[in-house]
C-alpha cells in the first residue's frame, strides 16, 4: 500500500450523503477541500470568502493531524518507558 493512500477507504454513511462528509472507521468526521469548494459555490459564497474559509479549514484539519500525532507520540513514549 502507498504512502498515498489510506489504510481503509472512507465510509459513506446514509446520513451524510450528499452533505460531502466522511467518516473513516475510527469514527473522525472531516470534509474535503473539493467537497467544501462545491458546497460554498452552491451556496454562492464570494470567491475571497470561500478562499477564507477553504484555508481556514485546511489550516484546522493540519493543526487536529499534528496534535493527535503528538498525542501518539506521548502513549508511545509513555508504553516505552513503562514496566
Amino acid at each position: 500500500m502507498g504512502a498515498s493512500q489510506p489504510a481503509s477507504p472512507p465510509i459513506e454513511l446514509p446520513s451524510a450523503a450528499g452533505r460531502g462528509e466522511h467518516w473513516w472507521p475510527v469514527a473522525v468526521p472531516f470534509t474535503s477541500d473539493t467537497d467544501l469548494k462545491a458546497q460554498l459555490q452552491k451556496a454562492n459564497v464570494p470567491p475571497d470568502q470561500a478562499d477564507a474559509i477553504l484555508k481556514a479549514n485546511s489550516d484546522a484539519r493540519l493543526a487536529a493531524l499534528r496534535t493527535s500525532l503528538w498525542v501518539v507520540a506521548l502513549i508511545a513514549a509513555a508504553l516505552f518507558f513503562t514496566d
